[in-house]
């Protein structure tokens, strides 16, 4: 786990910004996230049962969702996800497939640990992941992008499902599924799965203190400083408009300002370690409500709902 400071954060405890290496993972701690992750550790830390709490994360896209998993991964397994290869217990985390293949999955599950490709059917993959993973020290699983599995045919979308309930009953661990409201609907057809699978819905943002704080810290992330963006609630709520209080798009947006005004002032911000190819400025660039605007004008920043509507 990478840990990214700007200078100004080193007094500030809870500023710390953590950076997923591999896939650019950005958390920032606030109180709806940070409850989700403690659900996941509670989750994982119980006593193996015949019939394991599992639950289903689900929200709109962008939320915030992959982010959270990402974290728990890095927290429980101190890396990201490496679905390439190397074990990644005790937090094993996997993307369903789109197609909703059982067999494709549970190779997805096994790919981690490099078992023998010569086991070809499902049933010996099934067996091998019953014996292995339990001996390899996976406490939980987590499936990414559940709703993928709505675009395969309606039978294999049955086996999928059921084959996720038969697997936990199996291997006597908790599953965190995490996706769209689709999937949540999906799943709760069938009264089994939705016993099993308890919907957990995050929310997007609302223009409060808590949204205030959370936009400071993203934006000092990528070198801006924000107060003066944010001091009043009109402010503010520029911001969550053009982000639709979403999690992710806060993230894109104060990326996506930060490069333009680093072109435009010949200066390099504080962002990843691995893209920073020159010392960084020690001050945090500050942002107007007037800069704000003029910025999203000139990178033609098009709000999620009119991405949606393309």
């Amino acid at each position: 786990m990478t840990i990214v400071k700007p200078p100004e954060w080193e007094t500030q405890e809870d500023a710390a910004v953590q950076c997923g290496v591999g896939k650019g993972n950005v958390w920032i701690p606030y109180s709806r996230g940070e409850e989700l992750l403690q659900m996941m550790q509670i989750l994982m830390e119980s006593p193996p049962s015949h019939r394991p709490e599992c639950r289903l994360i689900y929200g709109d896209s962008n939320v915030g969702k992959t982010s959270i998993a990402i974290e728990f991964a890095i927290r429980m397994n101190g890396a990201p996800p490496n679905p390439n290869g190397g074990v990644n217990a005790p937090v094993l985390c996997v993307e369903a497939p789109a197609n909703a293949s059982l067999n494709q999955f549970i190779s997805l599950l096994l790919r981690p640990f490099k078992m023998p490709k010569v086991v070809r059917t499902l049933d010996d993959k099934l067996l091998m992941a019953y014996d292995r993973l339990p001996a390899l020290g996976v406490k939980m699983i987590v499936v990414d992008e559940i709703h993928n599995v709505l675009s395969g045919k309606h039978d294999k979308r049955k086996e999928f499902l059921a084959g996720l309930k038969t697997l936990t009953n199996e291997l006597r661990i908790p599953m965190v599924l995490i996706g769209t409201d689709p999937a949540r609907v999906a799943i709760q057809v069938d009264p089994q799965l939705g016993n099993r699978f308890v919907p957990v819905h995050l929310a997007g943002w609302r223009v409060n203190k808590e949204y205030g704080r959370f936009i400071k810290m993203v934006f000092e992330y990528w070198g801006l400083d924000a107060k003066e963006l944010i001091r009043t609630k009109s402010g503010l709520s520029t911001v969550f408009y053009h982000t639709s209080g979403l999690t992710g798009e806060a993230v894109s947006l104060a990326r996506a300002l930060a490069r333009v005004i680093e072109r435009e002032r010949g200066i390099v911000l504080t962002r990843e370690k691995e893209q920073i190819k020159e010392t960084p400025a020690n001050d945090l660039a500050s942002i107007s409500v007037r800069d704000f605007q003029n910025l999203v004008a000139a990178i033609r920043w098009s709000r999620p709902e009119e991405r949606r509507m393309g």
